[in-house]
């Protein structure tokens, strides 16, 4: 039992105390945070952009529209997994629905 925590030794095995935050869920939902980050940054310059030419009056070109809407697939993606991941959901914690609402 090299490496184990004397301390937990004698408890029974629902005491195992939880992963690390550092690692794991943690990390991975870190991760997740940063990643729903950076896509919200270059979303919010594509959309800058795409005003842009909206004010001159030309329409948005496809290649700028594609992107934006790539990225926004991408962020509702993140957005579903932190959800998994038991964080505080987007934009808050989801509300039960279904039978679980009454």
């Amino acid at each position: 039992m090299s490496g184990a925590d004397p301390t937990y030794a004698a408890k029974p095995p629902q005491c195992v105390p939880p992963e690390p935050v550092g690692i794991g869920r943690g990390l991975a939902e870190d991760r997740l945070r940063h990643r729903e980050h950076r896509i919200g940054q270059v979303m919010r310059e594509l959309r800058a952009r795409a005003d842009a030419h909206v004010a001159r009056g030309d329409s948005v070109p496809r290649p700028l529209n594609q992107a934006l809407e790539g990225f926004a697939t991408e962020l509702a993606q993140v957005r579903r997994a932190l959800g998994a991941h038991g964080g505080a959901g987007w934009p808050r914690q989801r509300r039960a629905t279904g039978r679980w609402a009454r």
